[in-house]
């Protein structure tokens, strides 16, 4: 009989795989990627949405796929100490001198409090001391009356019998509600945030009820009434030879023929050159392809700065009169996400920090060119820009090929290489932007509103939502008041009668 002794002494055989070693490193890549991906959720879930890049001192034991073998960087380090400088301080209120004063209320002691405590003798004034402070009127609601006089012909043997009554021409006639109470709704939906049914609540408080679905009307007729000049503004962005564009989601509820969770779009366009007047214009779209984006820009010729989304390479790059070029901010996005996946004693002189040094100088060199001629601009990035460009390049090109395919320094890898020429356009114009920002930054308020009123109705609504966030964005963009813009136009609109007519309502700065 064995003893446990016995067995102590018996050795199973394991049969080790002969591509052991391989499995096991892939392994570890799967095992680094997973952690990667946890970590950027993390970040995206719990941490800040702020994209600073402040590379940490690091640790000697980096990952394959993160180190740079071939020698130190030949980048001046981001990490040098910098001379503390004071932060200017914001006021935090300003009372303008545009803003209406009231007549002062005068404050005097009475004449027992004027009597001098030490002598009894009455004191005399001196001087005084002005202070101001911000008064709040609440919003006053009041119903307008027009009251017309009809007229008849008092002769029985007249042959036109007819009344007549006096008219005044209005934008919108026949509803309930003057053009300030129509400039005002769209400005609170469509400026700030505003839904309907937070207005019809508002309205109620003060005493009167409107409901969401007439405000829902009257928007649709306003937006009616201003299509021409929407249209207008469309023809002078397409007479410019660069834009901007750029598409997000838009839920709309019923439309023929769709579910109601199916996602629809909004595609903004914005004029890009630095001596054109801004114009930003909103387009809705019941889906996001390539189709729509040639409608969106038929006839135009020049430059398109967009992201990488396929359907404008399809729509674009057979184009001879289009020349595409892509943004600097996606790119960094990538490498961003890659350095953020990596843990935080592995990110120095990691592929991503040293992606991100590289692109840091592009925009630096940016910064500092801002305010130069056209010649030094375009100088300096053919000079400086392309060199850093292809510093980038090459890094990419020399790690390509050691990453796993599904790493995120792989992916950015990946898509810089693969948009390399089309990242490079903007060094050929002194015009030109680095980044797509400008469309990104247009389409940020309808963003901000779709958060509050969340989707459309019907197609109608979002057709007129997209004219409405047009005039009211350029309007604003330009430095006009978009409530007092809109009340003017209101009241000039019925007396259009020639193109120039219109052309001088256009919400533009003077001389744009």
């Amino acid at each position: 009989m064995k003893t446990a002794e016995d067995f102590k002494q018996v050795e199973i055989p394991v049969e080790v795989p002969k591509n052991f070693a391989k499995l096991f490193s892939d392994l570890c890549k799967y095992t680094q990627n997973l952690e990667s991906k946890i970590r950027l959720f993390e970040k995206e879930k719990f941490g800040s949405k702020s994209e600073a890049f402040n590379p940490d001192q690091g640790s000697l034991f980096n990952e394959i796929e993160e180190v740079n073998t071939d020698g130190q960087d030949d980048e001046p380090s981001d990490t040098e100490v910098q001379p503390h400088k004071r932060k200017k301080r914001r006021k935090q209120i300003e009372l303008s001198a545009d803003l209406e004063r009231q007549e002062p209320i005068i404050h005097k002691l009475s004449s027992e409090e004027r009597a001098c405590p030490c002598c009894g003798e009455e004191m005399c004034e001196i001087g005084e001391d002005k202070r101001e402070k911000l008064d709040v009127v609440p919003a006053k609601l009041s119903v307008k009356v027009d009251i017309y006089k009809k007229y008849a012909c008092k002769n029985k043997d007249c042959d036109d019998p007819k009344p007549k009554q006096a008219t005044v021409s209005t934008a919108i006639p026949k509803i309930k509600a003057t053009d300030s109470t129509l400039a005002y709704i769209a400005t609170q939906k469509y400026l700030y945030g505003m839904p309907l049914y937070r207005l019809e609540f508002f309205f109620a408080f003060l005493g009167v009820l409107v409901s969401r679905y007439v405000m829902s009307k009257w928007m649709i007729m306003l937006a009616g009434v201003l299509k021409p000049i929407y249209l207008c503004l469309e023809e002078k962005l397409l007479e410019d030879d660069y834009v901007h564009i750029d598409e997000t989601r838009l839920q709309v509820l019923r439309e023929e023929g769709r579910k109601a969770t199916t996602k629809s779009w909004a595609w903004v366009r914005t004029t890009g050159g630095p001596n054109a007047p801004p114009i930003v214009l909103y387009h809705y779209s019941p889906n996001r392809s390539a189709k729509t984006a040639q409608d969106l820009l038929r006839g135009f010729r020049g430059f398109v700065h967009s992201d990488d989304y396929e359907g404008y390479a399809s729509a674009f790059d057979a184009n001879d009169h289009i020349q595409r070029l892509l943004c600097w901010d996606h790119t960094r996005r990538y490498f961003y996400k890659a350095y953020m996946g990596i843990p935080e004693r592995n990110r120095k002189g990691s592929i991503s920090e040293q992606a991100l040094k590289l692109i840091k100088k592009l925009y630096k060199i940016e910064s500092r060119i801002k305010d130069e001629s056209d010649e030094t601009r375009l100088s300096v990035r053919q000079e400086e820009a392309l060199i850093t460009i292809e510093k980038i390049k090459l890094l990419c090109e020399k790690n390509q090929s050691r990453l796993t395919k599904d790493s995120p320094t792989a992916k950015a890898i990946n898509y810089t290489l693969d948009n390399i020429e089309l990242l490079k356009v903007y060094t050929t114009d002194s015009r030109l932007n680095i980044s797509n920002a400008p469309a990104e930054q247009a389409i940020r308020p309808f963003v901000i509103g779709r958060k509050a009123w969340l989707f459309s109705n019907t197609p109608a609504g979002a057709e007129a939502s997209m004219i409405l966030y047009s005039i009211m964005i350029t309007a604003k963009q330009n430095g006009l008041d978009p409530f007092k813009y809109l009340v003017a136009t209101l009241k000039k609109l019925p007396h259009i009668k020639t193109a120039d007519d219109l052309e001088e309502l256009l919400p533009l700065k003077q001389g744009g």
